[in-house]
């Protein structure tokens, strides 16, 4: 054996290592939030025959992420935990990714290493590897894209791969296309428009279906979550203003997510291939749409996606035989990034007393003693949770509807059997519509409605006894969208007349 093939398994033994680093760091640092619950009551009740839905008794798609919900069905009909069977497959999707990133992206053992070291001790990256949500799924698809859209042998050859993993990353969740977006564009141009709208349509027909099926089940293309998030009477220029705050907490917090972003996008737009510059600027796209949504309250959740484009630009772009000194400096500046941050791993974070001024918080840190992977490898620890005792009050109590501020844990506690009103509006497409009363302190994605008079009797005796007429009247053209048969004309009417905006009126 010559010097070759020992160099070549001291790299493939340095990846190993790496691998096995990043998969010991994000299981430690596992965790689930209370929204993730929300997908978790959706997957329990399609397993168990409910349908695709947080309450059984109305289709409505109270989650943004349908790939993820739909992967989680088959583990979770095998454990019947939503903790584990939640849990075992982030860390699965966790670790393929960093498969991928190490073996198909980076060309030099000791930069695939670097970059999962520099991942794992990331708070946007690491904390939402796990939790629960999309993230995991989404890092997948996006750096399968990018293996294929970033190799310059690879990305016209297996172009049709390429849209398949976009369009999949759509399904996922409908923002993640913002990142690869100028890369689908730039791969049209470069074939003939023939193999190009070939290609487009084989890959875009996975959302094509779920777009139709949403329709068709629920009534609406768009998820609820989007609806009671987005359509909110709040000024542009404070959604804009909390947008940039959540940018700032990030720098301010996990500095490290914010160096690599960064890195990424400026290597991408001074590098000579112009397919690094669309990905580059698919992360400010991605960036400049989380300012424009203000945010969100959980610290770092949005940039995970850009973090990883960003990481995969540097790691495609470093040679194959990098300078050691210049590895060294690259290491020794993460290395005082991770120790200097206020959250890592090596630091116990203490749980938030309440919320600060901006709104943006660790969510890890709130649901770590009851959530948190080493809290639960002895007992459920999620159960002893009080919102989930609350959910199980309401089952053991019999109660038919109960209304509820965070309809995760206490959702999937009561059980398919209690319809849970859900105050922020995410599952219910009634509350979702109704104008938001603005409030000087509010808070990014915490846009929950008033409940109508009479609304909480209508969804326990299924009588219409809300009070005011008007709402009165829209809530049976809703009733009607998400309880009724599917296929009748006046359903069907409904729907459009809905979606066109022709009853709006009814909400003035």
């Amino acid at each position: 054996m010559g010097p070759e093939h020992n160099s070549r398994s001291d790299r493939n033994t340095l990846r190993v290592v790496a691998l096995v680093v990043f998969f010991l760091v994000v299981f430690m640092r596992g965790w689930m939030c209370d929204d993730a619950f929300i997908s978790m009551r959706v997957v329990d009740n399609l397993v168990h025959g409910f349908g695709l839905t947080f309450n059984p008794d109305e289709r409505v798609q109270g989650f943004t992420n349908p790939l993820w919900v739909l992967l989680l069905a088959l583990p979770h009909h095998l454990v019947h935990d939503p903790y584990w069977s939640c849990i075992g497959t982030s860390l699965v999707v966790a670790v393929a990714g960093a498969i991928v990133l190490t073996y198909f992206v980076a060309r030099d053992a000791v930069v695939a290493a670097l970059a999962l070291v520099a991942l794992a001790f990331t708070q946007a990256y690491a904390d939402f590897s796990t939790s629960g949500l999309e993230n995991p799924l989404s890092h997948l698809l996006l750096i399968a894209f990018l293996a294929i859209y970033l190799n310059p042998e690879w990305r016209l050859r297996h172009a049709q791969w390429a849209w398949l993993l976009g369009g999949l990353v759509l399904v996922n969740r409908l923002d993640g296309i913002l990142v690869v977006l100028p890369a689908l564009i730039h791969l049209w141009t470069k074939l003939s428009w023939k193999r190009s709208l070939r290609f487009a349509l084989i890959g875009l027909s996975p959302f094509v279906a779920w777009e139709l099926f949403s329709l068709v089940y629920y009534g609406f293309f768009i998820p609820n979550t989007a609806i009671s998030k987005l359509g909110v009477d709040i000024a542009r220029s404070e959604m804009m203003g909390q947008g940039l705050v959540y940018l700032v907490d990030c720098l301010e917090h996990d500095p490290l997510t914010g160096l690599l972003i960064a890195g990424g996008v400026t290597v991408g737009w001074l590098h000579s291939d112009w397919s690094r510059r669309h990905v580059a600027l698919g992360i400010l796209l991605h960036l400049l749409y989380v300012v424009w949504i203000a945010g969100d309250f959980m610290a770092g959740r949005f940039l995970s996606v850009p973090l990883i484009a960003a990481v995969c630009l540097l790691v495609a772009s470093a040679p194959e035989r990098p300078d050691p000194a210049q590895l060294a400096s690259a290491a020794a500046l993460i290395g005082v990034v991770i120790l200097l941050s206020p959250h890592n791993p090596f630091r116990a974070n203490p749980k938030p007393q309440g919320v600060p001024p901006s709104g943006v918080v660790n969510e890890r840190d709130w649901y770590l003693d009851n959530t948190g992977v080493l809290a639960n490898l002895r007992r459920a620890a999620y159960k002893l949770h009080g919102w989930y005792r609350e959910g199980r009050a309401m089952a053991d109590a019999g109660k038919v509807a109960e209304q509820h501020c965070n309809a995760g844990l206490s959702g999937y506690a009561a059980g398919p059997h209690v319809h849970i009103l859900d105050l922020a509006a995410l599952t219910d497409a009634f509350l979702a519509r109704l104008k938001y009363e603005y409030r000087p302190d509010w808070r990014a994605a915490h846009y929950g409605r008033p409940t109508p008079a009479g609304y909480l009797e209508t969804l326990r005796t299924g009588q219409n006894q809300i009070v005011d007429p008007k709402l009165r009247e829209y809530y049976e053209k809703i009733r009607l969208v998400v309880r009724g048969p599917l296929f009748t004309a006046e359903r069907w009417i409904t729907i459009w007349k809905l979606n066109t905006g022709a009853y709006d009126y009814l909400l003035e």
